[in-house]
């Protein structure tokens, strides 16, 4: 038990009573399970040495959790200069290797700048849902949300529209 400015945490009923909510913050914010893992153990150590922070006690568990959220950020922002740096690495490579590299990537931005005009071709709803999709990775519930529809139609709708991409791409093949 640590005794913070006359007030009490026990950070081992702190941490049985909150682990489980916490880890579902961090795992919303890093995507994944192991980083959430280590967030959350790093958020409770942080926790445990800034203790002297916390004033009032009902509050601690936002307090936690807003360790939790910012440990969390620094991890995902600590991933994503690694991920950089990994494809910065990758590229470099790429520029060094023959010609025939760059015509594939000619090729795929050709493929990109098709796939759009397929879309262009669709029906509203056909594009919009594909756009969603595609080109900003959003899940099936996000777009529910977006569209407000339940995520069965959004299903329904990314069959329909994929087919009719197909038999429009098709037709520019």
């Amino acid at each position: 038990m640590q005794v913070i400015n006359s007030c009490s945490v026990d950070f081992n009923e702190l941490f049985e009573l909150h682990y489980t909510e916490m880890f579902w913050v961090a795992k919303g914010i890093v995507r994944r399970y192991d980083l959430a893992e280590d967030v959350v153990q790093d958020a409770y150590i942080k926790a445990y040495k800034n203790s002297q922070s916390l004033i009032d006690l009902k509050k601690k568990r936002a307090w936690l959790r807003q360790i939790v959220v910012r440990t969390a950020i620094d991890y995902y922002r600590k991933e994503k200069k690694q991920l950089n740096v990994i494809l910065d690495d990758q590229e470099t490579i790429e520029r060094k290797q023959c010609d025939h590299q760059a015509f594939d990537t000619y090729s795929w931005k050709i493929e990109k700048d098709l796939i759009v005009q397929v879309i262009e071709h669709l029906p509203k709803k056909s594009k919009e849902i594909l756009t969603l999709k595609w080109f900003f990775d959003y899940s099936d519930q996000r777009i529910s949300h977006e569209l407000n529809v339940n995520v069965g139609a959004v299903k329904t709708r990314l069959h329909r529209a994929r087919k009719q991409f197909k038999a429009v791409y098709d037709q520019y093949n």
